[in-house]
């Protein structure tokens, strides 16, 4: 992942620019400025760890499943408004699978990932702030409740392209605006993310979850980030 960022303000720059412009223009002015020029501050958090996340049998599940926390945002400031949940992920899958007519495209996939709106302190917590946590392996085999699950997926893994075996960095954005919605048969809704950020509040956490389904599919993740732009 690039090292080289853009600027991002802090709380105190925000609120040193409004005091500034505030002089001089209407408020509601000011905070389309401010949006126009994304100047916006966050919370961040990264990770370069490898990990497999490799499909297997849980009990009580009909088909072969992995589930990971990969990684954990920090938590949501007091008095914020979640702008933006930003997703920078590197990963791959296990270099073969899929139906040949889906070559080059996200179909035909059994690994994605998936977001989660974390509240108060699960149990898993503790561990996933230092390492990436494999839900279907800790002994009390508790999962995320599915009411602070994300309906949409993050990110496919990757863009399926011909090499198969090389890492592939993507870009997620997602934004507060409307989006076109889709439902797939086997994960439900896509599409629904800003569904997700209208409902991050002060306190949440935002977690990416690494994801896979049927034999012998693999989800490798080499590193990622979460990027929450929020207003104040």
């Amino acid at each position: 992942m690039n090292e080289h960022e853009d600027h991002i303000p802090s709380d105190d720059d925000v609120i040193s620019v409004k005091r500034i412009l505030n002089s001089h223009l209407p408020v509601e002015i000011i905070d389309d400025i401010l949006d126009l020029a994304q100047y916006w501050p966050h919370v961040r958090e990264r990770r370069r760890m490898e990990v497999k996340a490799a499909a297997d049998h849980q009990a009580g599940e009909t088909f072969p499943k992995a589930e990971w926390c990969y990684i954990v945002s920090p938590p949501i400031p007091q008095d914020a408004k979640v702008h933006t949940v930003k997703f920078v992920i590197e990963s791959r899958d296990q270099g073969s699978g899929g139906e040949p007519e889906h070559q080059g495209t996200y179909e035909g996939s059994w690994t994605w990932f998936e977001a989660a709106i974390i509240r108060g302190e699960p149990w898993w917590l503790r561990k996933v702030l230092t390492m990436p946590v494999d839900l279907y392996r800790e002994e009390d085999g508790s999962h995320v409740p599915q009411d602070v699950r994300s309906a949409a997926r993050a990110a496919e893994v990757r863009s399926r392209e011909e090499d198969e075996t090389r890492w592939h960095e993507h870009t997620i954005v997602w934004p507060r605006t409307d989006e076109e919605i889709e439902q797939h048969p086997m994960r439900g809704l896509i599409g629904l993310s800003h569904e997700f950020v209208r409902l991050l509040e002060p306190g949440d956490r935002v977690a990416l979850m690494a994801r896979a389904m049927f034999p012998a599919w693999i989800n490798k993740v080499k590193c990622a980030s979460i990027d929450v732009f929020y207003t104040l």
